[in-house]
């Protein structure tokens, strides 16, 4: 690309020629391939990844996400990045992220530090104010899920969880006699 202070206004490069609107063959062909290529890099390192990176995001997992979305544009559009540099930078992050995964999965004490946990935000017919306000969740975002979740009635719902990635799991009343509703709210905070 020319120096813009060289260029005239009749150049087909300045911006007052409406370069802003055309681009040459030749850079048009360029982004095409780059955004080809990174694709390709990309469904390759998510395919060894696993299913995991593209899955349910925790905050962690989103972060990565949003940083491989930029590194991706900034490869396609040749903006400072090469596309072995994209790239490499692409598998840092899902190297990060599968270290991360690594030993969230092998200990709990890493897992509770870098994820968030459940909480509990409905239980035995009460909404849990405190637990909303810390989670800058409305009753109404509440009652929402429970009518997504096809209930009723408040008489069917037995608890109402937001989960680590941001959605909410409505457990029918039913699940909440017995020592199956122990086992479902292990690990939820506020579930005593």
């Amino acid at each position: 690309m020319p120096d813009p202070s060289s260029l005239s206004p009749d150049d087909p490069g300045s911006s007052s020629s409406g370069a802003w609107l055309w681009a040459a063959p030749e850079d048009v062909l360029k982004v095409v391939a780059l955004s080809a290529a990174a694709f390709l890099l990309v469904a390759l390192f998510f395919r060894v990844a696993g299913t995991r990176a593209a899955g349910q995001m925790n905050n962690f997992d989103w972060i990565v996400t949003v940083a491989q979305g930029a590194i991706v544009g900034g490869i396609a559009l040749g903006v400072n990045t090469s596309l072995v540099e994209g790239a490499a930078a692409v598998f840092t992050l899902l190297a990060l992220q599968y270290v991360v995964n690594w030993l969230a999965v092998r200990s709990e004490r890493f897992r509770n530090a870098a994820f968030s946990q459940p909480i509990l935000l409905y239980h035995d017919g009460a909404m849990l104010s405190e637990a909303l306000k810390q989670q800058r969740v409305t009753e109404g975002e509440v009652r929402g899920a429970v009518r997504s979740a096809g209930m009723s009635g408040w008489n069917e719902v037995g608890a109402v969880v937001l989960e680590p990635g941001g959605e909410f799991s409505v457990l029918p009343r039913s699940s909440q006699t017995g020592s199956d509703a122990d086992e479902l709210l292990k690990g939820v905070t506020g579930a005593g």
